[in-house]
C-alpha cells in the first residue's frame, strides 16, 4: 500500500469507517470490524501527531513528548500481544494468520531503534531532536499503517465476524 500523504499533519491514511445501518452495537461480532477500524485509527492518529510535532515540541516539553511516544508504543504492543494471545489461535483454526504474526515481528524490530532513542530521552540521555524522531518514525510507520489496513480488511470479513460471536 502506498501512502497517501496529503500534508505533514496527515502523514499516514486513516481507515474508512463504515459500517451497515442495521449494525448492532451492542453485539460485539457485528461491530468488530468497527471497533479494529477504531482502535486502528487511534493508532495512526497518534502517529500522524509524533510525525506532525515531533519538529514542533517547545524547550522543556521534551520529556512529556517522549511519554507520549512511549504510550503509543506501549499500547501498539499490549494490542498486538492480546491479538497473538486471544485472537490469532482461535482464527488460526479456520485461516492462516502466519502473515500477521510475520508483520507484528516485522514492524516491532523497526520500532525498537524508535523506543530505545526515545527513552533515552525519557532518561536525559539522548538530547531530543525532532528531525530524528521523524526519521525513526518513516522507518516503521508506512509498514505498521500498512499492516493496520491490512488487519481491519481481514477483521471486517464476515467470517471473521461470525467466528468472534462464538468467543
Amino acid at each position: 500500500m502506498s501512502s497517501q500523504v496529503a500534508d505533514e499533519e496527515n502523514r499516514f491514511a486513516l481507515i474508512e469507517v463504515t459500517c451497515s445501518q442495521d449494525c448492532d452495537f451492542k453485539d460485539h461480532a457485528d461491530t468488530f470490524g468497527v471497533q479494529m477500524c477504531l482502535i486502528h485509527n487511534v493508532f495512526i492518529r497518534c502517529l500522524n501527531c509524533i510525525y506532525y510535532y515531533a519538529p514542533r515540541v517547545k524547550k522543556g516539553d521534551e520529556i512529556a513528548f517522549a511519554g507520549y511516544c512511549l504510550l503509543l508504543t506501549e499500547a501498539l504492543h499490549t494490542h498486538h500481544q492480546e491479538e497473538e494471545g486471544l485472537l490469532f489461535p482461535f482464527l488460526q483454526t479456520k485461516f492462516d494468520m502466519n502473515r500477521n504474526l510475520e508483520q507484528h515481528a516485522s514492524f516491532n524490530t523497526k520500532i525498537t531503534p524508535f523506543e530505545e532513542y526515545i527513552r533515552g530521552v525519557m532518561d536525559k540521555k539522548e538530547a531530543f531532536d525532532g528531525e530524528k524522531v521523524r526519521n525513526l518514525v518513516e522507518s516503521f510507520g508506512d509498514d505498521l499503517v500498512e499492516h493496520l489496513h491490512e488487519e481491519v480488511i481481514f477483521n471486517s470479513n464476515p467470517l471473521v465476524n461470525k467466528l468472534i460471536s462464538n468467543l
